[in-house]
């Protein structure tokens, strides 16, 4: 049975207000791990890149949250990779991006069986 537009609206509301409350949780998340990771390295010797925040999701389909923040040496020139993740409850996992995560898991899954 199609829905009407109207459905279809009311719909598209409801899931874009859950993904609109999640990525203002990760932005929240997001700010104080970046401070964490800023009072770690030393500003007088480190210079540091922007921020990269990104979801991922493991072999069990837990999704985590990851930042991922680059320092430079001034006197050296060299590189590390500062990297904190930390896991998200699928309760808190927008509903549509879970049925996108669940479906690819069941292809995985059959294409491990059929090996």
């Amino acid at each position: 049975m199609p829905f009407d537009p109207i459905s279809w609206a009311i719909i598209g509301f409801v899931v874009g207000a859950l993904t609109v409350g999640f990525w203002e949780e990760i932005v929240e998340w997001a700010d104080r791990t970046f401070a964490r990771i800023l009072n770690t390295i030393d500003k007088v010797i480190y210079v540091v890149s922007d921020r990269v925040v990104y979801l991922v999701t493991g072999k069990s389909g837990v999704y985590e949250k990851r930042m991922e923040v680059y320092s430079q040496s001034v006197n050296t020139g060299q590189f590390n990779r500062n990297v904190v993740s930390e896991p998200v409850p699928a309760s808190e996992v927008p509903y549509d991006i879970r049925q996108q995560v669940n479906e690819q898991r069941k292809v995985r899954i059959l294409q491990n069986k059929s090996k």
